[in-house]
């Protein structure tokens, strides 16, 4: 007897969490670098989570996030960023949020 396995297991992060995805953008005034759709400081409040100005709460349920290719996002990761991977950024004197 086989069972079929559900087409989606689990839905993507940016699926799951779309609401609070919206929330960050809207309230996402900050530089942006080429490309992004949000800030670091979005990421970073995305990923470790935080509070809103709006009062809206960001859930901390993300520590690690793995990096596609946006244009073949069933290809293999580009790689891996961990929650002590921002952090760490953060920190660094010459990081975008040191300026």
């Amino acid at each position: 007897m086989s069972e079929s396995l559900p087409e989606v297991l689990r839905q993507h992060a940016e699926e799951q969490h779309a609401d609070e995805l919206a929330a960050l953008a809207k309230a996402d005034d900050r530089p942006r670098p080429p490309n992004w759709r949000l800030s670091p400081w979005a990421v970073a409040t995305y990923v470790l989570g935080g509070e809103l100005e709006n009062g809206t709460v960001i859930k901390n349920h993300r520590h690690r996030v793995v990096v596609v290719d946006k244009n073949d996002p069933d290809s293999f990761p580009l790689g891996v960023i961990s929650s002590f991977d921002i952090v760490a950024e953060m920190a660094r004197p010459q990081s975008i949020w040191q300026r």
